[in-house]
């Protein structure tokens, strides 16, 4: 039998009704399909406004013959729409994977589409991103491959953003190209108003040491990562002015993840710290 799957939602104050997803399905619905959904919590800057303050999301996903789609949800107001409808969709063909990423924002009526090309032959990625409101806003490549008998990676990444300042509209271009040979990392990456230079040293498996210098400024700050089983500590050292921590603890059901940004003196601002938590049903 056919099942047709019409998801529709009355905007309020608008008396419109928008269609997002209407998929026929030639089997019929099973409980099988649905994908375990997602609960987190965060609590930021240790301040609270109630459940508002927690930004409790849920998000929920259903899978359907390979197709993915859901939604996320913002449970801080009851009254409000989901943030945002999702739909995912990988497609296998002789030259490779092709998939497709949507998103549509509720609250701006913005649709946006990631696709990405995957050859695993040939170690290439190609992807292209856009929106209903700006077709092309970015682009991302990389190409894997064994020089010496050591992995290299060459990637790529790009965004670009328009700004409206006072109806003067401005692209910015954001980007990172990285060369990687084994777990060892070079990068160069321009944030849209400096350009930073980094070099990634795998110490082993567990740990990185990354030292960051803004080519600009001259600035210099050194991150450091360690995992484990279950968990991962990174921190960053600003010399003179900060350190920010950010620790990860997985364990039976969910994880836990805790930022903390702390000053070294004054002219830094006061300590932060927030806490966020993932359940996995």
């Amino acid at each position: 039998s056919t099942f047709t799957f019409l998801f529709n939602y009355q905007f309020k104050k608008m008396n419109l009704v928008v269609c997002i997803f209407a998929v026929t399905l030639g089997t019929s619905w099973s409980m099988t399909s649905l994908k375990m959904p997602k609960l987190s919590a965060a609590l930021t800057d240790t301040t609270s406004d109630g459940i508002n303050g927690l930004n409790i999301d849920l998000v929920a996903p259903f899978v359907y013959n390979d197709y993915i789609f859901g939604f996320k949800y913002g449970l801080g107001n009851l009254e409000k729409l989901p943030q945002f409808l999702f739909a995912k969709k990988v497609f296998k063909t002789s030259n490779g994977d092709i998939s497709l990423d949507a998103d549509f924002t509720v609250d701006d009526k913005v649709l946006a589409v990631k696709s990405e090309w995957y050859n695993k032959d040939l170690g290439l990625s190609i992807g292209v991103n856009g929106n209903s409101k700006q077709p092309f806003t970015g682009v991302n490549f990389f190409k894997d491959g064994i020089i010496n008998g050591k992995k290299v990676r060459l990637s790529t990444a790009y965004d670009i953003v328009k700004k409206n300042v006072k109806g003067i509209v401005t692209s910015q271009v954001k980007g990172i190209a990285t060369l990687q040979v084994d777990a060892n990392k070079l990068a160069v990456r321009f944030d849209g108003k400096n350009p930073f230079f980094s070099i990634t040293n795998a110490i082993d498996r567990q740990t990185e040491i990354t030292p960051v210098i803004n080519l600009s400024t001259g600035n210099v700050h050194c991150e450091f990562f360690h995992k484990w089983s279950g968990g991962s500590l990174k921190s960053v050292l600003f010399p003179g002015s900060k350190v920010e921590l950010q620790w990860k603890d997985t364990g039976v059901g969910g994880s836990w993840t805790t930022t903390a940004n702390l000053p070294l003196n004054e002219a830094a601002g006061k300590p932060k710290i927030s806490i966020s938590r993932d359940w996995s049903f």
